[in-house]
């Protein structure tokens, strides 16, 4: 069972709104203020993205072994930390290729992170919520080059 909420759709397609019909004049407006809320299209905050790439610097420094997992103790819950421990510095030469992220709530961000090195490409995924005024990892997943299911 996924802890993870229902997808909607953040914005009503252009097509769906037909500015040709009789009374064309505000007809466009008019349409788009009777849209529902809950699909409105909400413009993200950078910060989110921010703070998303500065924890994918944080999990490749934990792999590379440029930083020790317990350090990361304080961003991450207890099974997080166990993941990264486990791995140990298993690839001094990853890199982050690319983060991509999104927030399905305010106070969560999802990102997949993906690392490259000599032995192929890693695959990141995390949840970060807010809580007590702090973001804290609570759900990591590592999938390392050959390995056919991620470490959780």
């Amino acid at each position: 069972m996924s802890t993870r909420p229902p997808l909607t759709r953040l914005s009503v397609p252009r097509h769906l709104i037909d500015v040709s019909a009789p009374g064309a004049a505000g007809h466009d407006a008019a349409l788009v203020s009777q849209v529902p809320s809950a699909i409105t299209h909400e413009v993200p905050d950078p910060a989110l993205g921010q703070i998303a790439a500065r924890f994918a610097r944080l999990v490749t420094e934990a792999i590379t072994g440029r930083r020790a997992p317990a350090q990361l103790v304080p961003v991450l819950g207890a099974r997080s930390a166990a993941v990264l421990h486990g791995l140990g510095a298993v690839s001094r030469d990853a890199r982050v290729r690319g983060v991509r992220w999104q927030s399905p709530r305010p106070g969560v961000i999802e990102s997949a992170i993906q690392l490259g090195s000599r032995n192929g490409l890693w695959a990141v995924a995390v949840r970060l919520e807010y809580h007590q005024a702090r973001w804290r990892a609570v759900a990591l997943e590592v999938a390392p080059p050959g390995e056919r299911h991620p470490r959780r």
